[in-house]
């Protein structure tokens, strides 16, 4: 099931769609983003701002705001929020992106390299439960 995130309906329909079929949600990985195109701040447009934000941190927020009373219904659940390790440091031909993904981390967020896979699904078993409201960077020791 396609689904955007920048789009409300397209979100409701597709978490109604996941609890009608399963009975029920107990974990969501949010993974959806988009990058901006390589404007500094006094240069991007408008409509790319909203677009990239709209996207990056909007799109997690409507993710979040279906996905947790479904959740609650059934006891709770885990949710991972995956951002870019662009949201911990400047980044000046992609103030959108930075600020999207910044803004994104007081969601909370969870910010996964793409060789995390395995990483986020362990944030929602059992085993991670005690972990909440914080941001890991999964950078391979980058910025160790």
């Amino acid at each position: 099931m396609a689904v955007d995130i920048g789009d409300e309906l397209s979100v409701q329909r597709a978490v109604t769609h996941v609890a009608a079929t399963f009975g029920r949600l107990d974990f969501a990985v949010n993974n959806a983003g988009i990058p901006s195109t390589g404007h500094i701040l006094t240069e991007i447009l408008v409509h790319e701002w909203e677009r990239v934000l709209r996207v990056n941190l909007t799109g997690t927020r409507l993710c979040l705001k279906y996905q947790l009373p479904v959740m609650k219904q059934h006891g709770g659940g885990a949710i991972v929020n995956v951002a870019s390790n662009g949201g911990l440091y400047a980044i000046p031909s992609a103030p959108a992106y930075v600020a999207s993904n910044t803004a994104s981390s007081a969601c909370p967020r969870w910010p996964l390299s793409t060789t995390g896979r395995t990483t986020s699904v362990w944030l929602c078993s059992p085993d991670a439960s005690y972990i909440t409201g914080t941001v890991l960077s999964a950078d391979g020791g980058r910025r160790a």
